[in-house]
């Protein structure tokens, strides 16, 4: 029962039906061995469904049952047996589990021995933790029970373990009341999400199973205030009406970055949430119960302007700027390119958009509306400067006055508007931007006679934007020039506390951030590049040419969302274990790396909405183990 009580909270905590638990067993399988000396313990897995939908009294009997078998099989040394299951391993974690249970009677009366006056000494207090929980059950010769929990303190903090031994004696009560109880009426603590409780690595601590709910200013906010909040940031973020407690946040227009700003907003609330925890519990409902056992989370506060700027340099800028700070390793890298191609004209890329016409081009609010974005948002007043400064700085000027293109053309011929896009994409790529001059985002309207409908076009240097802003830049225009178009005043969004600048001081900590730098040396160490069969590859020395091949699969989409929501990840994750699958049948290595392209977005207010270059490609390792699609495609989710 005591084990059952246990794997039955792992199942709250996780959010996983499929609960395996190590617990050591002695291998005195016959009597007459009961007197030998010597080491006879081996590990066994116990592993046990725990279904929400179930009662304890069915994982209790499935627990007896794979215990039992598990007695009968003890005699495979748990090394062999991880030899020949070869389980994924990672240098953090043990194979097959990583939390472990045991019950063994106190030392009571073992060393009573005739004409010897024995004196036990406790041994010196375990100081690294062998898994990540442990509960710890001793026996006293009168048949009374005690508990602690063993924790790491590279994942828990003390409060947290405290809640979990709490819950632990809490279920133990409840069950014991009603023994087929409804797991869904039982006690739910959730896990933090892995949370580092300090500088202790792996040490270990312990805590009593029954232990003192933990009180005060700092703890949760009541279930019911902590649902209302959730539900309330939900509703804004996604902008609906109404969300069901049990509604996927990814099936009801959720995507990664409304993960960012609800996880933004969140901590402006005072809650521990962050972008991946929409991951790992989807619903509003499982969001509670991860949070409710987290300390309250600082809300993190902007960098002031010209902050990230050493004196030397910041007497030498001009007067006319409201802030300048170092050019990303993103943005540099991709300047690096475009400067030493200049004949190729990287990442310098315009797009053009047909506008059904409601009424008549007005070129006036076409101009006041570019205007007023560029007045808005600082990344249309950049400006790089690569050599003037001890480092290449991002300039922001005060002002910038724009006048956006306007070309006014004869009648749509047969072939649309094709002809005159591609004329006019020609005379843009011949005309590289220069980085000193803003915006570095330049639009243009394109119409024709006889017709209300014309065409959008924008022309971006790479460096200060990406797709999201991309879209959001001119869907901003597109709605402020009908509103002038019709005489109105445009409403001004409510101003945002974070600016780009705080995702370059963000990308600052984190290149000198050790845990950061010892993280993706583990994802990379000992794996090999993803390489094509060298029959596949071009000459080193050859120009490199681009091959794009389109593959539709608008049949699929919702099937392909359906396996999303069934392995609770995302569509994204979806896709990627599909490319990861592709790779390993014709790369040459199975232990390789692809780069996945990332939205790295702080989880900051506001961040949402405020456009600039926010890409990252990381390593991202193929993942070892799976050995089903499901379980792929969760591994496809990453950190």
């Amino acid at each position: 029962m005591l084990l059952a009580a246990f794997q039955t909270m792992l199942a709250q905590l996780s959010g996983t039906e499929d609960v395996a638990v190590g617990t050591p067993v002695a291998m005195h399988a016959l009597p007459e061995l009961d007197q030998l000396i010597g080491y006879t313990v081996n590990t066994v897995v116990v592993r046990a469904r725990c279904p929400r939908d179930g009662t304890f009294g069915a994982v209790l009997a499935e627990v007896r049952t794979v215990a039992l078998a598990a007695l009968d099989h003890r005699e495979v040394p748990f090394r062999l047996l991880v030899d020949e299951l070869r389980p994924a391993r990672d240098a953090g974690g043990n194979p097959l589990f990583q939390v472990a249970f045991d019950l063994n009677p106190t030392d009571d009366g073992v060393f009573d021995l005739p004409g010897v006056d024995v004196t036990p000494v406790g041994a010196p207090e375990r100081t690294v933790a062998k898994f990540d929980l442990t509960v710890h059950v001793a026996e006293e010769p009168t048949g009374q029970l005690s508990a602690h929990l063993e924790f790491a303190r590279a994942l828990f903090d003390e409060e947290t373990a405290q809640r979990l031994a709490t819950h632990y004696g809490v279920l133990l009560d409840a069950v014991v009341r009603e023994p087929d109880l409804p797991l869904a009426q039982l006690p739910t603590p959730y896990l933090p999400n892995r949370t580092p409780g300090g500088p202790d690595g792996d040490r270990a601590a312990t805590a009593p199973a029954v232990a003192p709910a933990v009180s005060g200013g700092d703890g949760p906010p009541p279930a019911g205030e902590l649902l209302g909040t959730l539900d309330e940031v939900w509703r804004d973020v996604l902008r609906v009406d109404h969300v069901d407690p049990d509604d996927n946040f990814f099936d009801i227009g959720g995507d990664s970055i409304r993960a960012v700003a609800l996880a933004g907003r969140l901590k402006t609330r005072g809650l521990d949430v962050t972008a991946a925890d929409l991951y790992a519990h989807q619903t509003v409902s499982d969001l509670a119960r991860a949070v409710a056992v987290r300390r309250r989370a600082e809300v993190p506060t902007g960098i002031a302007p010209f902050a990230m700027v050493g004196r030397a340099d910041r007497d030498a800028l001009p007067t006319d700027l409201a802030d300048a700070y170092p050019v990303g390793a993103g943005q540099l890298g991709m300047i690096v390119e475009m400067l030493a191609r200049p004949d190729l004209n990287l990442y310098q890329d315009s797009t053009s958009f047909l506008i059904r016409g409601d009424g008549p081009f007005s070129a006036s609010a076409f101009q006041q509306a570019v205007q007023l974005v560029v007045d808005r948002h600082e990344v249309l007043r950049t400006t790089f400067d690569l050599s003037s400064y001890s480092i290449p700085l991002q300039l922001v000027r005060r002002e910038v006055s724009y006048r956006p293109g306007v070309t006014r053309g004869d009648a749509v011929g047969p072939d649309g508007w094709e002809p005159r896009l591609r004329a006019y994409f020609d005379e843009r790529r011949r005309n590289p931007m220069t980085l000193t001059e803003a915006p570095l985002v330049r639009f243009h309207a394109h119409t024709a006679a006889n017709t209300d409908d014309w065409c959008f076009s924008v022309t971006e240097c790479h460096p200060v934007l990406e797709g999201w802003s991309f879209h959001s830049l001119m869907m901003e225009i597109l709605t402020a020039y009908r509103e002038l178009r019709a005489g109105r005043v445009p409403v001004s969004p409510e101003p945002v506390p974070f600016r780009y600048a705080d995702y370059i001081a963000a990308e600052l900590a984190a290149l000198r951030s050790e845990s950061d730098r010892a993280y993706w040396r583990e994802v990379v160490e000992g794996r090999s590049p993803g390489r094509l069969p060298a029959a596949w590859r071009d000459d080193p020395g050859a120009a490199r040419d681009r091959y794009q091949h389109s593959v539709g699969f608008d049949d699929l989409q919702e099937d392909l969302r359906r396996l999303a929501a069934e392995t609770r990840t995302s569509l994204k994750a979806v896709l990627l274990a599909a490319h990861l699958t592709v790779m390993s049948a014709v790369t040459e290595a199975t232990d390789f790396c692809t780069g996945l392209v990332t939205d790295a977005r702080p989880e900051m207010v506001g961040a949402e909405r405020v456009p600039g270059f926010y890409i990252n490609t990381v390593p991202f390792a193929m993942p070892t183990g799976a050995r089903t699609w499901g379980s792929w495609s969760g591994s496809s989710t990453g950190d």
